[in-house]
């Protein structure tokens, strides 16, 4: 009903748009055929929307056409690694916002947005968001997609039939001795679906609350003990050892979507930790709820993390960098653009869409509540040491080997100081 709901108003907005002329609509000069690359990560719903604001920025400008690069998330880092490092990256990219310091010290891959002001309106941006997340070395090289933040997402017909009973505050406590309902109501069950991205979501914000720092601090040292570290990965294996959270024998089997595991949407699981947007992945109908991010008493920090959803650059190297930016122009503030893209890459990130959609009811209201939530309850801000794609593939390593049995808690607490120091040193290395 939804799409059809699109494909209705975006057929009465191009019959508008043709007899009243376009504003926003990108290259009107139709001087050159321009075809450009675009790559972007999601599932089906943001494949779907950016397919067809693409079919649209191209009905409108003829001369303008796209080579779509889409796919799962699993496995981009690399390919747009690879592709930079090569110079064969495409016109247009969607990053995640952290990997932006991984590229960096090689080379300047982007183009600075305030080069290009006369092609692209930044005034519905908030100033404030677009410093802390776009900026690079004084340099606005990325645009942020939307506002996202850390969300407990649950399915409650699953909840409710297991007799789960969350308060207003949840604590880590609490979320294993209800969460473990669902697998004693039925042993196909779990509370929680997730894969190896356990170790963000569970195991590092757990570690946050615990210490009110974060993985690294600026010197470049480790920035929690081996004590903490020991807590957090104990609590860890609580939620296996206790059915709270599905088998990581199986999460890996649909590691990097764990919503493809045939049981997310039959009931069989209770819900997951991740990103605010990520609610759009769900089928829940009215069950579909966002609930308060766990909290441990006496926690240093809430750990919530809002942040952008993604974020669009466009490469040094495009030889159409005005068209690239007169399209991300048309992406972000046209309104037919949000129309069709909703809430696909989070809450729009320009105020008078977001307003737009809020009045049509076309932003998904768990998305809103779990935004809400966070900005309510939100953390420190990471620093940038703690984000890096090193850091966390340290974690993913060693939290897989610990929870497949491999190793103990105590051993992947030296493994990981181990790795770690290895690692800060390579960073130590770089910065000189």
């Amino acid at each position: 009903m939804k799409k059809k709901l699109f494909l209705v108003i975006i057929a009465i907005l191009m019959t508008m748009l043709l007899v009243a002329g376009c504003d926003n609509d990108g290259d009107a000069s139709g001087s050159e055929d321009v075809t450009l690359r675009f790559s972007w990560w999601g599932g089906d719903a943001r494949h779907e929307a950016t397919l067809e604001v693409l079919d649209l920025y191209t009905y409108l400008n003829p001369h303008i056409t796209f080579e779509p690069e889409f796919g799962g998330f699993d496995g981009y880092h690399l390919r747009i690694s690879t592709q930079l490092a090569g110079g064969t990256e495409p016109d247009l990219m969607q990053l995640d916002q952290p990997w932006l310091p991984d590229f960096w010290p090689q080379s300047n891959f982007f183009i600075d947005f305030n080069e290009y002001s006369q092609y692209i309106d930044l005034s519905g941006f908030d100033r404030d968001f677009l410093e802390e997340f776009g900026y690079y070395e004084n340099r606005l090289v990325a645009l942020p997609t939307g506002l996202n933040s850390l969300s407990f997402l649950v399915n409650m017909r699953v909840l409710n039939e297991a007799g789960v009973n969350f308060g207003d505050t949840i604590t880590w406590d609490d979320l294993i001795n209800e969460g473990r309902k669902v697998n004693e109501h039925n042993p196909n069950n779990f509370m929680i679906n997730m894969g190896s991205g356990t170790q963000f979501f569970v195991t590092r914000i757990f570690l946050y609350q615990l210490t009110g720092r974060f993985l690294v601090d600026e010197d470049f040292s480790i920035a929690f003990t081996r004590d903490q570290l020991l807590e957090a990965y104990n609590f860890t294996m609580r939620m296996y050892e206790e059915n709270v959270m599905v088998p990581l024998e199986e999460a890996l089997l649909f590691d990097g979507g764990p919503q493809d595991n045939p049981g997310w949407n039959t009931d069989r699981f209770g819900g997951w930790f991740n990103w605010a947007s990520t609610a759009i992945l769900q089928e829940w109908g009215d069950y579909a709820a966002a609930l308060p991010y766990p909290i441990m008493p006496n926690a240093q920090q809430s750990a919530i993390i809002v942040r952008p959803a993604q974020v669009m650059s466009v490469s040094i190297n495009t030889d159409y960098s005005e068209t690239a930016v007169q399209f991300l122009d048309f992406f972000f503030n046209n309104e037919d653009a949000a129309i069709l893209l909703t809430d696909t890459r989070a809450i729009p990130p320009v105020a008078s869409n977001r307003d737009l959609l809020s009045e049509m009811g076309l932003i998904n209201q768990i998305v809103v509540d779990s935004v809400n939530f966070a900005i309510d309850n939100i953390g420190l801000a990471e620093n940038e040491l703690s984000t890096r794609a090193e850091i966390a593939a340290v974690f993913d390593v060693v939290f897989q080997r610990m929870v497949l049995g491999q190793i103990t808690p105590e051993e992947a607490v030296e493994e990981t100081f181990t790795l770690l120091e290895n690692v800060l040193e390579d960073f130590r290395a770089e910065a000189g």
